[in-house]
């Protein structure tokens, strides 16, 4: 873990574009690593994924975090959940699917 909270986990979902993306999440989760550990300014792994929404992967990955049991309603310093960070980077081609994805497993959409 770095000084300012980020794990091997939040790098990679920061840096989504790896064709390898569901695989690395499910070994690294599967060693043990914290899934739900938070940066240094509140973010977890499905924030930083959101965040970085242009992955052609988003959707699958969403799912893949939350069947492993992240914290999906998980809120950072500001007090924003993953639909937040989606929706704020918003240049994602996936982002409706995104959106619809989180809602149907079960995000707080009224946080």
């Amino acid at each position: 873990k770095e000084k300012d909270g980020w794990n091997a986990l939040h790098l990679l979902c920061s840096n989504s574009s790896s064709p390898h993306l569901i695989e690395a999440i499910q070994v690294l989760i599967k060693l043990g690593i914290d899934k739900d550990a938070k940066t240094e300014k509140g973010s977890n792994a499905l924030h930083l994924l959101c965040s970085n929404s242009s992955s052609p992967h988003l959707i699958e990955a969403i799912r893949e975090l939350i069947r492993l049991g992240i914290d999906k309603d998980a809120k950072s310093e500001k007090g924003w959940n993953a639909l937040h960070f989606l929706c704020a980077n918003s240049s994602s081609p996936h982002l409706i699917e995104a959106i619809r994805e989180l809602i149907k497993l079960g995000i707080d959409k009224d946080a």
